[in-house]
C-alpha cells in the first residue's frame, strides 16, 4: 500500500500514519518527493491500494504522471474543480470519497472524531468500518467507485 500526501498537508504526517495503522494494522516508511510525502507499508505488497490525498491540483497531477502499481486507486480531494472520475486509468479501480449534492466533499473537524487533522466523511466511514469487514467492502462502502478497470461506473 502506498499512501501520497500532499506537502501542504505534511503538518499532519505522524496522524495520518497513525489512522493508517488503526484502519490497515500497518506500519509506513516515508520519503519525501517533490511535491509529496510517500508512505509506503511494510511489507509494501500488503494491501493493493494507493491513496492520493490532498488538493485537487494535487491528485490530479499525480493521477496524471505517477505509474501505477495497485490495482485499487482512492483519491481524498475536495473534488469542487477538478473532474478527476474522467482522467484516463486503465486497469485500475478508481474510488473518490463521498460527495455531497454541491459535488464537494464534505470535511469534517477531527477534533469532533478524535482525529488531529480534518477528516472526510469517507475516511470516517472507512475507520469505523476496519474491523468488521474485508479491505474490498471498506472500500466499497466508504467510497464511491467511479471506474472499474477503466470502465466508467457512474
Amino acid at each position: 500500500m502506498r499512501y501520497l500526501l500532499d506537502h501542504r498537508l505534511r503538518n499532519e504526517l505522524a496522524d495520518r500514519q497513525r489512522f493508517l495503522y488503526d484502519v490497515f494494522h500497518i506500519y509506513t516508511s516515508v520519503t519525501s518527493h517533490k511535491d509529496y510525502l510517500e508512505l509506503v507499508s511494510v511489507p509494501k505488497e500488503e494491501i493493493n491500494i494507493c491513496f492520493v490525498v490532498g488538493h485537487n491540483t494535487f491528485a490530479k497531477k499525480i493521477l496524471q504522471q505517477e505509474k501505477f502499481e495497485e490495482k485499487n486507486i482512492v483519491t481524498i480531494t475536495c473534488q469542487a474543480n477538478v473532474e478527476i472520475s474522467k482522467l484516463p486509468l486503465p486497469g485500475h479501480n478508481l474510488f473518490i470519497a463521498k460527495l455531497n449534492e454541491a459535488g464537494c466533499v464534505r470535511l469534517c473537524s477531527g477534533k469532533d472524531f478524535g482525529f488531529d487533522f480534518d477528516i472526510t466523511e469517507s475516511e470516517i466511514m472507512l475507520y469505523r468500518l476496519s474491523s468488521s469487514c474485508s479491505i474490498k467492502e471498506q472500500l466499497e462502502e466508504s467510497f464511491i467507485q467511479v471506474k472499474s478497470n477503466w470502465r466508467k461506473v457512474q
